[in-house]
């Protein structure tokens, strides 16, 4: 017997912001009179689901979406639709908080909303449905603008609010394919724009630090802990190289062929570190030390105090080549401390900055 996925985990799955909306839609555009307050869709993944809604007295229906265990930031956010005829022509449009596309390489072209093609086609299966002479549809999402500029809409070009997502309905807990997909259109974008060698950032930090030092905004992507799966997504699209920037303490990962550098999958941090520093011959009772250190940051600074950057730049040479078999595509590495200051960098295919007893 095969059991629920919420009984394997368990943790509560939720609802896309796709799945409210096309909801939504159909409250709207359903005939319920006595206003019962509940709706049921086929969602796009084949489930059948039931959504509580409230109607206002404009005629919008409200459904508030439930993210489950997930950590959403939509989480609660009310998710609007109001429907009105129009004779012959099925259409949807972004209202209120849904924001709007700007750049190229994305699903949706420039200038649409950004409601993705599957939401769009469950909304508009929902308006042939209950209206099948023709209909609009105008999706809301209050608030959305301002819960988008915590989100990568703003880097992958979409404005003023969110995107309607979501290919099967459903949010999956703690998803790392939901992840993945907020992260691609990055990579998108930029093929779109014709950049060719990328900077790779864990966050906005280290965005912030990569424009600082110099690269091009249009050339940063984000990866979170997707490090390995971003750069292979990169090889796939033909980038000429990526350099990735990075705290020491989890670029060392790279070196040990550690891809997903979430401390969930894997450490080996400093017994990497230490086995760099045997290896370039430090003595046994510092390779100790830096086993017993509390932190990569604190092994980094020890290596310096000791006048030992070579084992930073040999760390950082390793990592780039470990990419590099690993994933196809030319890689260059920049350790960082936790101030931003560079430790030790290597160019795609190039030697390390800071040789070897220097």
């Amino acid at each position: 017997m095969i059991m629920p996925r919420e009984e394997r985990t368990g943790l509560r799955r939720g609802y896309t912001t796709g799945a409210c909306a096309q909801a939504a839609t159909a409250a709207a555009a359903g005939d319920d009179p006595e206003r019962r307050g509940e709706v049921q869709v086929c969602l796009p993944g084949g489930e059948a689901a039931r959504f509580p809604y409230r109607l206002d007295e404009r005629g919008v229906a409200w459904v508030v979406k439930d993210a489950g265990d997930d950590p959403d930031i939509t989480d609660g956010l009310a998710i609007g639709a109001s429907v009105h005829d129009t004779p012959g022509v099925f259409v949807v449009r972004g209202g209120e908080g849904v924001g709007i596309v700007t750049l190229p390489g994305l699903a949706v072209p420039p200038g649409d909303p950004a409601i993705n093609p599957v939401p769009r086609e469950a909304i508009l299966c929902e308006l042939r449905r209950l209206r099948p002479a023709g209909a609009t549809a105008i999706i809301l999402a209050p608030g959305g603008e301002t819960l988008a500029r915590r989100t990568l809409n703003p880097r992958c070009g979409i404005e003023g609010g969110l995107s309607i997502l979501g290919t099967t309905g459903r949010v999956e807990p703690w998803s790392v394919e939901a992840m993945r997909d907020s992260l691609l259109p990055q990579l998108d974008v930029a093929l779109a724009r014709g950049r060719t060698d990328l900077v790779y950032v864990l966050g906005s930090k280290g965005r912030r630090l990569a424009v600082e030092a110099g690269a091009d905004e249009r050339d940063v992507v984000e990866t979170a802990n997707e490090v390995g799966w971003m750069l292979e997504r990169a090889g796939e699209r033909g980038f000429q190289s990526v350099t990735v920037r990075g705290h020491v303490g989890k670029l060392v990962k790279l070196a040990a062929g550690i891809f997903d550098t979430h401390s969930r999958v894997a450490d080996a941090r400093l017994v990497t570190l230490a086995a760099y520093a045997g290896a370039a011959g430090l003595p046994s009772v510092e390779v100790r030390g830096i086993l017993e250190m509390n932190t990569a940051d604190q092994a980094a600074a020890h290596l310096l105090d000791l006048g030992r950057v070579d084992v930073l730049a040999q760390v950082a040479r390793a990592a780039a080549r470990a990419c590099r078999e690993r994933y196809a595509i030319p890689v260059g590495i920049v350790l960082l401390d936790r101030g931003g200051t560079v430790l030790a960098e290597v160019a795609p295919d190039r030697p390390a900055v800071g040789g070897e007893g220097t």
